[in-house]
């Protein structure tokens, strides 16, 4: 269950002390009570769709400014041009098409304040290409699960790529357990003298995918960060052809089950 008030609350204290640029921060309105799965809606009938994406991004907006959405349109300062979220995501389709674009429309309102674009999470391949295919402003940003359910998501990520739409995979790690003994991510750890988690990471990065950390220890984040940090060193120090080959042999495990 997402503690909303507590995260948006931290959030915003981060702004406040710059810990995060605004670019970073995302939100999300999801249309049933415990995420994207056919859980209880959030909204009863069609009509009630746009007021609970108006209440969703309002709560947003106040839980990180201490100001709604409307307190500030029209206005000129500089301080209520900063205030705005870079992506609203919509964390998954609903129940029918109708349903699902009444939410975009609704979402789409919003830009391009305070709110920069918008994104879509867990969604198919088929379900995007219609998505896309039906709305005045296209999707920036897709979020899935990258894993080998759903084939790593090649088609989702294939289309991104065609059309410009950030692709930002997670479960990375979990769900990719028997990768992290691949040899393509042991020579990687070994080389490079860092965990197998963040090689994965960095290889799967290698395949123009954004990681999301689903890490809540800070700790732990950091530690990452680190070892992200020390492959694009060695990257940039020459080691193009190297990663190269690592990649492509990720890949054929990947897809071909080979070590």
């Amino acid at each position: 269950m997402y503690r909303y008030t507590i995260i948006m609350s931290a959030f915003g204290e981060s702004l406040h002390c710059n810990t995060y640029k605004l670019q970073q921060v995302q939100t999300k309105f999801s249309p049933y009570d415990n995420g994207f799965s056919k859980g209880t809606r959030t909204y009863e009938k069609l009509e009630d769709i746009a007021m609970h994406v108006h209440y969703s991004v309002s709560l947003s907006v106040l839980e990180l400014w201490g100001s709604s959405p409307s307190s500030h349109k029209g206005s000129s300062s500089a301080s209520a041009s900063e205030m705005y979220i870079d992506c609203l995501i919509l964390h998954s389709v609903l129940e029918t098409l109708t349903e699902t674009l009444a939410a975009w429309s609704a979402m789409e309102n919003f830009v391009p304040h305070p709110v920069r674009t918008l994104g879509i999470s867990n969604i198919s391949y088929a379900r995007l290409r219609t998505l896309y295919d039906a709305v005045a402003i296209k999707p920036h940003v897709v979020q899935n699960a990258f894993c080998p359910e759903n084939g790593f998501d090649s088609a989702v990520r294939t289309f991104s790529q065609e059309k410009g739409i950030f692709y930002q995979g997670f479960f990375i790690v979990k769900r990719n357990k028997s990768l992290l003994k691949s040899t393509a991510v042991q020579e990687v750890a070994n080389t490079l003298c860092i965990d197998p988690e963040p090689a994965l990471m960095s290889l799967v990065e290698s395949m123009g995918v954004s990681i999301i950390f689903g890490s809540s220890n800070e700790a732990h984040i950091k530690e990452n960060a680190k070892a992200l940090a020390r492959v694009k060193a060695y990257h940039d120090e020459g080691g193009h052809e190297w990663w190269r080959r690592m990649t492509e042999s990720l890949k054929q495990t990947m897809y071909n089950g080979t070590h």
